[in-house]
């Protein structure tokens, strides 16, 4: 057995989780000086990919060098030793029969959880038999807005019994409408188009799907959930604030429309089908203030700060991470 082994792993092991606990930091100051919730999204999806990555990274060479295979075949007796540390002999057996036994659950658990994501697929898939097609009304107003998004090629459908409007799909984007928005207001309901076509603008429906595989990855790792968490949250914030803008005289009504929506995903009759891409009645309170809350121009000292803190945060990161990766 290659005495180099087992530290070898343990090393590897232990500076993924410093180096990602490092750069989960960076991130979390990074999105405290951002203001806007689109750049945010930008941050966690960076970290998210970057460690997905990594993982993948590091994966590859274990594989690669036969290290697993080794490790779940070999019974070591001698102390081992890597760099300026040392595996006592007496530790080496149980150390191997541990990540062994890490290894498989690590599979088993992924496993699961992909399986878990493809049947949500299908599920939705399901769904979509019990859909109809919108009023004319409503059709008609919702491709005037879907073209000046330059979305043009998204379809709504409806379906009864949904609680929240939801996005999905990539070549054929599609925006299931409940069917209580059709009894809204023109305005109102045309406040709601606006946001579920800017998520098709965004692409998020295909970055949340690479970001759930992301966490799928790594889901031993808190951060990855925290990531994914706030990933959701400004994706929808930012939505909201493309939504306003276009209509900034509407605030107060479109903010009325998701405390409606809240209220509707908290009744005890309500179903959500399967899907868990329509808007979370979760962080409420900070998407109203948003909303309701005056755009201001920082100062521009103040920009000029916020840029060159996150820049000399990013330029330590790389100095101290690069050269070790």
């Amino acid at each position: 057995m290659n005495s180099d082994l087992l530290p070898g792993i343990v090393t590897a092991l232990a500076g993924f989780v410093l180096k990602t606990a490092l750069a989960f930091g960076v991130c979390l100051i990074l999105s405290r000086l951002v203001n806007s919730p689109g750049r945010r999204f930008l941050v966690w999806l960076s970290f998210l990919y970057g460690s997905a990555a990594y993982w993948l990274f590091l994966a590859k060479g274990l594989f690669a060098s036969g290290h697993l295979t080794a490790v779940a075949s070999s019974v070591p007796v001698q102390a081992v030793s890597q760099g300026a540390w040392q595996i006592p002999g007496s530790w080496a057996f149980p150390l191997s029969i541990s990540l062994r036994v890490m290894g498989i659950a690590y599979l088993l658990v992924l496993t699961y959880l992909l399986i878990t994501q493809i049947k949500k697929h299908i599920q939705l898939r399901w769904v979509l038999g019990f859909t109809s097609q919108p009023p004319a009304k409503v059709a008609a107003a919702f491709q005037p807005i879907a073209g000046n998004l330059g979305v043009g090629r998204s379809r709504l459908l409806v379906l009864s019994g949904v609680t929240s409007p939801a996005t999905f799909g990539w070549i054929r984007p599609t925006i299931l409408l409940p069917d209580t928005c059709l009894e809204q207001d023109r305005s109102d309901l045309d406040d709601i188009l606006r946001h579920e076509l800017h998520h098709v603008r965004r692409l998020d429906f295909v970055w949340n799907g690479i970001a759930i595989a992301c966490r799928s990855l790594l889901f031993f790792h808190p951060a990855a959930w925290y990531a994914v968490t706030r990933m959701q949250f400004d994706r929808e914030l930012a939505c909201d604030l493309a939504t306003v803008s276009d209509s900034p005289a509407r605030r107060a009504r479109y903010a009325e429309s998701l405390i409606h929506f809240a209220r509707l995903n908290s009744s005890p009759s309500s179903t959500n089908w399967g899907i868990d891409f329509a808007a979370s009645s979760q962080h409420l309170k900070a998407r109203v203030h948003s909303i309701l809350a005056e755009n201001k121009k920082s100062p521009a000292w103040l920009i000029g700060s916020r840029v060159a803190c996150g820049l000399a945060l990013l330029a330590g990161f790389v100095a101290v991470e690069l050269p070790r990766m």
